[in-house]
């Protein structure tokens, strides 16, 4: 059985179509549940949910499509990710948003 993680991306939607819009990430949007919702401001932010996934990064000879999203994603202005593993520890959490957290006060059972 492989190792498995849910990861959770938060981006504005004008984000999520410039990056829906590029064909190369249909493979990996095909099993993401999607959910809007409003910022303090009214706009529209995404929050991208991918369960049990196989979230690898780089091995040495071969660039994943998750490295290059992951690329993608950090190259925005503003986002949050966290990405839980099967292990209690096994933790990544990035935040670009300023001034909220969208994931941050979740905890593991909730996500």
């Amino acid at each position: 059985m492989a190792y498995t993680s849910c990861v959770n991306v938060a981006i504005k939607e004008s984000d999520y179509n410039k990056i829906k819009s590029d064909s190369f990430f249909d493979e990996l949007l095909i099993n993401v549940s999607k959910r809007v919702i409003y910022d303090e401001n009214g706009k529209k932010i995404c929050i991208l949910k991918w369960n049990n996934v196989k979230w690898y990064t780089t091995r040495d000879d071969v660039v994943s499509i998750i490295d290059i999203f992951m690329n993608r994603l950090r190259s925005l202005a503003e986002y949050e990710y966290l990405r839980l593993g099967q292990d209690v520890d096994d933790i990544e959490h990035e935040m670009k948003f300023l001034g909220r957290a969208y994931f941050s006060l979740m905890t593991k059972s909730e996500v």
